[in-house]
């Protein structure tokens, strides 16, 4: 997946060292006492379209209750032995940091609902979870399509809720600094930035489908880059909480994903020279 499993190992880098403890505390039902965040975007296409939200859950059991048919875990380590569902959807990312925490990414195809996580022992929902900010994990609608997709069928690509551009030609794709390119493809209104590898460039968006651009001075053979922001959309409405509980409104924001900052690249390199 794109980003996820780098923000996921970020996010279990202090649980990672436990991998060379020995748990033995007695195994009991596995518990969830809270979750977080409540709301986040799939791993869509693969992680390439959007990365996935990674849910922290804390509670009991994770570790010692063993993992499903007898399979073992190695905290700090992604896992099948222990399985985190999202509405009923299974997550592909599991990783137990400890017995008391541990982490997973939303899958795609993700449905508002409880989470629930099976161990060796059995299953807990979060609906039975004394969480004070509610028991319900809401799902971001993902706005992107990988640029797979966009490539495969263009129509997918000018959706109402989609904003991943992508290049399907560039003329010419040859030139020195100073030239002039046209690069055309689709979802172009929202591209922020124009690289040539590292290399920033002057750009002017001309329509959703084309950008003209100008090989900057120092640039090198290579991907032509457009950057872009993950775009908000439209929210699940509500969150199932009472008034005065301190969790936030489901919203489909960058920080959502953990990707402020997106990048898509041409299917071939531009030479420069």
């Amino acid at each position: 997946m794109r980003r996820h499993s780098a923000g996921l190992k970020a996010a279990v880098a202090g649980a990672a060292v436990l991998a060379s403890l020995v748990f033995v505390a007695t195994a009991g039902a596995v518990t969830i006492t809270s979750f977080s965040p409540h709301s986040g975007l799939p791993a869509k296409d693969n992680g390439e379209a959007c990365p996935g939200g990674t849910i922290q859950i804390n509670g009991t059991g994770f570790y010692n209750d063993g993992g499903i048919g007898g399979k073992a875990i190695v905290a700090g380590t992604p896992t099948q032995a222990v399985t985190v569902t999202f509405g009923g959807v299974p997550s592909t990312y599991v990783v137990v940091g400890s017995d008391t925490v541990m982490y997973a990414v939303v899958p795609d195809g993700a449905k508002d609902g409880p989470l629930v996580v099976t161990t060796g022992a059995g299953s807990f929902s979060t609906l039975n979870a004394p969480d004070p900010n509610g028991t319900t994990f809401y799902v971001n609608p993902c706005p992107q399509v990988s640029l797979k997709v966009a490539t495969a069928d263009a129509a997918a690509a000018q959706g109402a809720d989609t904003s991943t551009p992508s290049i399907y030609k560039m003329a010419p794709a040859k030139g020195k600094a100073g030239t002039t390119v046209t690069l055309t493809g689709t979802n172009l209104l929202g591209v922020t930035g124009v690289l040539f590898g590292q290399t920033k460039a002057k750009f002017t968006i001309v329509s959703p489908t084309q950008i003209t651009t100008t090989v900057p001075s120092g640039a090198k053979t290579g991907r032509i880059v457009l950057q872009y922001t993950i775009g908000a959309s439209v929210s699940q409405a509500g969150n199932g909480l009472t008034s005065g509980t301190t969790a936030q409104t489901p919203s489909n924001t960058p920080t959502n994903s953990g990707a402020k900052v997106a990048y898509q690249y041409s299917k071939t390199n531009f030479t420069v020279g």
